[in-house]
C-alpha cells in the first residue's frame, strides 16, 4: 500500500507536464494552420540560424550539404 501512495504525485506531475505540452502543441498547430507573416518569419530566422551554427561547428555538415547538392544537382 506504501508504493501505491507515494505513486500519486508523480502521476499528477505527469499529467501537468502532459496537459502543459499539448496545449502547447495545440498552439503550434493553430499557427500552422492560420498562418501569421510573423510566426513564419520566426521560424524560418530561427532555421536559418541553426543551420549556420551547424555549418559553422560541425565539420561533417558542410560536406554533408556538398554531397547532398552533389546528388540533386543544380
Amino acid at each position: 500500500m506504501t508504493q501505491l501512495s507515494s505513486f500519486g504525485p508523480t502521476q499528477q506531475f505527469g499529467e501537468s507536464a502532459f496537459s502543459r505540452v499539448t496545449s502547447v502543441a495545440g498552439w503550434l498547430f493553430s499557427k500552422i494552420r492560420q498562418p501569421d507573416v510573423m510566426i513564419v518569419l520566426a521560424f524560418s530566422a530561427i532555421g536559418l540560424v541553426l543551420m549556420l551554427v551547424a555549418a559553422a561547428t560541425l565539420p561533417d555538415f558542410s560536406s554533408s550539404l556538398a554531397d547532398a547538392y552533389a546528388a540533386v544537382g543544380p
